[in-house]
């Protein structure tokens, strides 16, 4: 069996006959191809893989941090899919070229970009604070609050009811026009490594950050962003 699969689920079968995902619709102009129920969403990211016999795709949405299915990323209200189509150079994992992939591209005005894609515009840069996102630990329902980590690496609470305003966030100052959003004070350093961690008491987040330059006095310890301004051996 060979499948060749795009970058939000769509695939095509090369070789075989595998058994296809419930939900997923022949394309009437491509024999061979099958194009998947949802439509595009910038929260969404996909996992797919094959056995001997059947095709497994499994959607995760970045937004609620839990695996979900093809009925529920269909009828989601906070689907955001009003981005546009590119065709770009698919490459391999060792850059030889694999003909086109179709991704769809959000405006720079929504911070993020497609991320059930590997690709991202090269006008878009993601800031590494952004990153920190993927260090925290599992999102629990009714314990922990929603966060988003913006491409820039500020940080948006959603505005769930029930919940206070978050408590502050270390290294981050509160947006003076919006008390859920946070923007970064860290300035940029390579060797800075950062963990988010939840607080059980209340649901927030924090950020631990560390420094990992060894030709600085502050190797190995927790930092603020203070001393990290100060640093004069900061590697951009």
């Amino acid at each position: 069996m060979s499948v060749k699969f795009e970058p939000d689920g769509a695939f095509t079968i090369t070789r075989g006959s595998p058994t296809i995902p419930v939900g997923w619709i022949p394309d009437p102009n491509t024999p061979g191809r099958y194009v998947p129920p949802w439509k595009p969403c910038r929260f969404r990211m996909v996992s797919k893989h094959t056995n001997h016999v059947e095709i497994i795709i499994t959607p995760h949405c970045d937004r609620t941090r839990q695996n979900t299915t093809a009925d529920c990323c269909t009828s989601c209200p906070h689907a955001q899919s009003s981005g546009t189509t590119q065709t770009l150079p698919l490459e391999d994992e060792h850059g030889n070229s694999q003909g086109t992939q179709t991704v769809t591209v959000y405006p720079v005005s929504d911070t993020q970009v497609a991320r059930h894609g590997v690709w991202q515009p090269e006008s878009i840069k993601r800031s590494p604070l952004a990153d920190i996102e993927h260090t925290l630990p599992v999102y629990v329902e009714k314990r922990d609050r929603k966060v988003r980590f913006e491409t820039d690496g500020s940080i948006t609470y959603e505005q769930e009811e029930g919940w206070e305003s978050p408590r502050d966030i270390n290294g981050y100052e509160r947006d003076p026009n919006n008390p859920w959003h946070f923007i970064p004070l860290w300035p940029e350093c390579s060797l800075r490594h950062g963990v988010g961690v939840r607080y059980a008491n209340c649901g927030c987040i924090g950020i631990i950050m560390r420094c990992n330059n060894p030709d600085a006095i502050q190797f190995g310890d927790r930092i603020g962003h203070e001393q990290c301004r100060a640093c004069q051996r900061r590697k951009i």
